[in-house]
């Protein structure tokens, strides 16, 4: 990416058309698979690592998962609701 000056690896198509989207937009730093969320809820207990975290320009920080709706099972709809933070 030229707005971090690194390389960063993706596993498919819409993850990097992702970060050619945050490329344009000058982010200051994409990481990727940034941390294991490790949580329980009504159900049991789950765990998801989220594909990306970005820092824009502004210093705001935004986390990425990358999957097309039509591959989004039941059990991940959990894994994608949570709370902005």
């Amino acid at each position: 990416m030229v707005s971090t000056g690194r390389l960063h690896g993706f596993e498919s198509l819409e993850e990097q058309r992702l970060l050619l989207a945050l490329d344009f937009l000058g982010v200051s730093d994409v990481l990727p698979q940034p941390f294991c969320l490790d949580f329980e809820h009504g159900k049991g207990h789950s765990r998801h690592i989220p594909d990306f975290v970005a820092v824009l320009p502004d210093g705001s920080l935004w986390l990425f998962d990358v999957r097309p709706g039509n591959l989004i099972k039941e059990s991940d709809t959990l894994k994608f609701a949570g709370p902005p933070c």
